[in-house]
Formats: structure tokens, sequence, C-alpha cells
């Protein structure tokens, strides 16, 4: 492997090249401060490490044809991963990536907050506030910024999801949450809990044996959570 080098917005990413495809991997989008707060869009001009994936960051990865410049305007596609919100991240390699580049396709691989850190709901939170879609839509703006470096067009985006992330993409196509941050949408295998979360809140807050607040939750150990969590899932393991 070489290293790649791409100089955009977002600062200088350094990637590897394997002759066939570059891959710029586990990239921070955003600055998450604690794990129930909303993100903000990630400092400019850094000097970015995209050689090694980590699966644990909340971050995008990205593939481009070996030989893309930032004149060739290339389809851009856009990946958000399933797994119930549970699993998953932007460091699956099994999505195809090197042959849509072979194929003159640049994809990028969109992770986000799960579980209980991307979900959960506070008093304070707008009734259709997710940190999980916002998380999505800090990322397509990140690509939109940026993503012309790497050699792809921001004006030809399709946004590609399957199970948790077919939900998550129709979200961001709703009207108040569309930022026209891709052109064209793909939604394989959605499907949404027949609960809404002020239906499952009474519920939640016995499994965790504490108010469901910022505070509370960003305070207790992430051991208890977890437990409180798998009681949880256990209660609605067919309709999550």
């Amino acid at each position: 492997m070489n290293t790649a080098e791409v100089t955009c917005p977002a600062g200088t990413v350094v990637g590897v090249s394997d002759g066939t495809a570059r891959h710029f991997h586990s990239i921070e989008y955003s600055h998450i401060s604690s794990p129930f707060s909303d993100a903000v869009p990630a400092a400019r001009g850094l000097l970015i490490d995209a050689t090694t994936p980590r699966p644990e960051k909340t971050a995008l990865s990205i593939t481009t044809p070996a030989s893309a410049t930032d004149a060739d305007d290339l389809p851009v596609m856009v990946w958000i991963h399933g797994g119930r919100f549970e699993t998953g991240s932007h460091a699956d390699p099994d999505t195809g990536a090197s042959a849509f580049a072979s194929e003159g396709v640049i994809q990028v691989r969109l992770g986000y907050r799960l579980d209980l850190a991307g979900l959960v709901q506070f008093p304070d939170d707008d009734p259709a506030h997710f940190r999980t879609a916002h998380d999505c839509q800090l990322g397509l703006e990140w690509v939109q910024k940026n993503i012309e470096a790497f050699g792809g067009d921001p004006t030809n985006i399709t946004l590609v999801g399957q199970s948790a992330g077919a939900n998550l993409v129709l979200w961001l196509t709703r009207r108040d949450h569309y930022r026209g941050a891709f052109r064209r949408a793909v939604a394989l295998s959605p499907a949404f809990p027949r609960q809404t979360f002020g239906q499952r809140k009474a519920s939640l807050r016995a499994s965790l044996s504490m108010p469901i607040t910022r505070e509370k939750l960003s305070a207790a150990d992430p051991r208890r959570l977890a437990r409180g969590y798998r009681r949880f899932r256990t209660a609605h393991i067919t309709d999550l």
C-alpha cells in the first residue's frame, strides 16, 4: 500500500492506495462533546490520518478510483449502514467500495451514533430530532464541502441505505430535515417500530431505573446503561 493525500477544506487527509483505488478511513466529520450531546461540525484545516479503519468512531470513510482528481466530477454514493441501530459502522468492508471505484463511482460510508446515544429523546429535544439523524446530516454536509477535492461531484450524490440505514434515508428526505445534500435516495428494506418513543419512555425508564434526562444518562455508568438497554430490548425484541 502507498499513501494518498487529498487537501480539502477539512484539511489534508492522508489515506492509502492499492493501485486501483484510494481508501480514506474513519474521517471524523463532527465533534461530539459527550455521548448524549448534539454533534457540531468538525474543525477545519487539520492534518487527518485516514490510513486505518477505526469503527468505534462516529466517522465516514471514502473510496475513490486511484486516478481521481478534483477535476473529474465523478458520481458519489453515500452508503448508510443497517444493523437495527445497534450494530454496524462506516468501516464495513463488504459494501463493494472497490468495485464501485473501478466503475468510476466514489463511495462514502457514513457512520452514526447507535442505540441510546443516538436515539433516546430528552424533554428539551424537538419531537422530530434524533442525534442519529443529525449525525448523518452533518456527515452529508461534510461531503458537500469536501468531496470535490476527492474527485466527486457534490451535485450528483445518491443516498443509499439498508434496513436501519434505509430508515435514516427516508427520515432525511422529510421536508423538515432535507437540506439539499443529495439528489436521489434509495431505501432498501426499511422497517419502522409500531410505537413512538413517547409510548415506550416508561418502559425505558423502568429498564434503566433512572429518569430519562440528558444529565442523568450522561452521568450514569456506561455498564449500567448497557444492562438497562438489554432489558429494554428484550421487552421490545420483535419491534425495536
